[in-house]
C-alpha cells in the first residue's frame, strides 16, 4: 500500500483533483478516524487532524506537505486493512479462498494479454495488407 500512494498524484497546496486529499476525506474520515501526520520536529512534528476541513486549510497553506499527507494517508489505510490481513492470515479457509481469487484474477490477466497481443498482431496484418491508394493524376 505504501508504495503505490507513494507514487498517487498529489499536487501541492491544490485541493481539487487531488486523490489523497479526496481519499483521506472518503475513506480516512468516513471510516470515524483521525488523520495522523507522523513527522520529525525539523517538518513541523506530528498532528492529528480531526476534520477534513483543517486538512484542507493546512495543505492548500503548505503547512501540510504532499509527502507528509501520503505518508499519513497510508498509514491509515494499512490500519483499516490490518483487521483483513490478520483474518486471512488466521482462518484456513479463508486464505483458500484468497488464494482462489489470486489465481483467477492471475489467469484472467493472462488472458487479457493474450487477447490484446492477437488483437495488436491483427491489426499489423490488416495495415500491411492494406491496398495503397492511387496514384495522383499528373495534370
Amino acid at each position: 500500500m505504501n508504495v503505490k500512494i507513494k507514487k498517487c498524484y498529489c499536487p501541492p497546496q491544490e485541493l481539487e483533483g487531488n486523490p489523497v486529499i479526496d481519499y483521506i476525506q472518503h475513506v480516512v474520515f468516513l471510516a470515524g478516524r483521525p488523520f495522523e501526520v507522523k513527522r520529525t520536529q525539523d517538518n513541523g512534528g506530528d498532528k492529528v487532524y480531526t476534520s477534513i476541513e483543517e486538512v484542507k486549510k493546512d495543505y492548500v497553506s503548505g503547512a501540510l506537505h504532499p509527502g507528509d499527507a501520503k505518508s499519513g494517508l497510508a498509514a491509515a489505510i494499512n490500519a483499516l486493512l490490518q483487521p483483513v490481513r490478520d483474518h486471512l492470515a488466521k482462518d484456513p479457509e479463508a486464505a483458500k479462498l484468497c488464494k482462489q481469487v489470486r489465481q483467477y484474477a492471475t489467469q484472467a490477466a493472462a488472458e487479457k494479454a493474450k487477447a490484446d497481443e492477437k488483437a495488436k498482431e491483427e491489426s499489423v496484418k490488416g495495415d500491411a495488407a492494406a491496398p495503397l491508394p492511387p496514384p495522383a493524376a499528373n495534370p
